[in-house]
């Protein structure tokens, strides 16, 4: 990902944020579907709690995240590619190892790891 020489943001800063935002994209994606992945007979557990804590990460972190960076001239992450580049290989690793079909304890610890890495 590009660093904008023309922000008021320092490079290192523009990293940062870059990565802040590529990780609450990936916490967006744990949150979405596990919805979906979870057994069936789960469903009904996690399907209020991570729709919103879905919405808060999207509609609220990263959603603050990218006006930020459109405020200072700092170049966004869009793509797939770019995300992966900037997050934390353990924050995209949570969600690419993600099965499918598991009770809704497992769904709820993997959220719990990540936020940990969040930390």
């Amino acid at each position: 990902m590009k660093k904008n020489e023309e922000s008021l943001v320092s490079p290192k800063l523009q990293k940062v944020v870059q990565a802040m935002i590529s990780e609450e994209y990936f916490a967006y994606q744990l949150y979405f579907f596990s919805r979906f992945a979870v057994k069936a007979e789960d469903r009904g557990v996690l399907a209020d709690m991570f729709a919103q804590l879905g919405a808060d990460e999207l509609d609220d972190h990263l959603k603050d995240l990218v006006e930020w960076c459109a405020e200072y001239n700092v170049d966004v992450p869009a793509t797939e590619a770019e995300f992966r580049r900037a997050a934390a290989r353990p924050m995209q690793k949570i969600v690419s190892d993600l099965k499918k079909n598991q009770d809704a304890g497992y769904y709820i610890d993997q959220a719990i790891k990540q936020e940990e890495l969040a930390i």
